[in-house]
């Protein structure tokens, strides 16, 4: 991962982003979705609808918001967003090989909740001492599942 994203990573973390809009973002960032004068939309909208699975759906025994955020953000790689459009043929299959890779990584925590994950320590909130660095790995897991499907994160959708 690159300095630029763990620098991005701990901003984002600092201006209260949660870590679903955090997964969001980074992927909007590499698109440059995130500077509204390219053309391709600037992302706020995914970014606030990342916001309302923050923390386990609210609840720190609800999944983990770098999951959920993860899986958002292959949808805007993969997913059907118009009549006119078909998700990716492999969209599931991408989204469950990342899913059962947080499940694999977060194992000895206990579980994928938010919970599980921070234990006591974070009362349902993000702890960006435990959570940064499982940002960045699934942020860089999520990459490699996209381009194992022959989807390039770095290009917003078409259509």
């Amino acid at each position: 991962m690159s300095d630029d994203a763990f620098g991005r990573v701990l901003a984002l973390g600092a201006a209260g982003y949660c870590c679903t809009q955090i997964m969001v973002q980074l992927l909007l960032d590499v698109q440059g979705r995130d500077v509204p004068a390219e053309g391709g939309g600037d992302g706020r909208d995914a970014v606030r609808a990342a916001g309302g699975l923050c923390r386990g759906f609210g609840l720190a025994e609800g999944t983990c918001g770098i999951l959920l955020g993860g899986c958002m953000a292959m949808g805007l790689c993969a997913a059907k967003g118009h009549d006119g459009e078909a998700p990716h043929e492999a969209l599931e299959a991408m989204t469950t090989e990342f899913a059962e890779w947080f499940r694999e990584r977060t194992a000895t925590s206990g579980g994928i909740s938010c919970g599980a994950i921070l234990g006591d320590s974070g009362g349902g909130r993000p702890d960006f001492g435990k959570c940064h660095g499982l940002l960045l790995e699934a942020h860089g897991k999520m990459f490699e599942v996209l381009a194992a499907y022959g989807v390039d994160p770095t290009q917003p959708r078409e259509g």
